[in-house]
């Protein structure tokens, strides 16, 4: 999603943004279509998207985890060698 989500703190605002954002991302889209078609009420609505968030949240933690554990770090040598001095 390139669309910034805007900073909003009653729930009207919220619902609000939810909509807006619907055009951006397709978690909200398919979540907003998907109730429209099958009638499903406000409130399930919104469980429905809470629900696949945090879904989609966790998929992507456990996706970084395994990233950063598969992930091989360059080694580094260094050494204590007293360097000569320079006559």
């Amino acid at each position: 999603m390139s669309e910034q989500v805007r900073n909003a703190i009653t729930p009207d605002e919220m619902r609000a943004e939810l909509h807006r954002l619907q055009y951006y991302d397709s978690l909200i889209h398919a979540v907003m279509t998907t109730s429209d078609y099958r009638g499903i009420s406000s409130e399930d609505r919104y469980t429905l998207l809470a629900y696949h968030a945090i879904k989609a949240l966790h998929l992507a933690n456990e996706r970084l985890l395994q990233d950063a554990m598969t992930r091989i770090t360059p080694m580094f040598v260094t050494t204590t060698a007293v360097p000569k001095e320079i006559k």
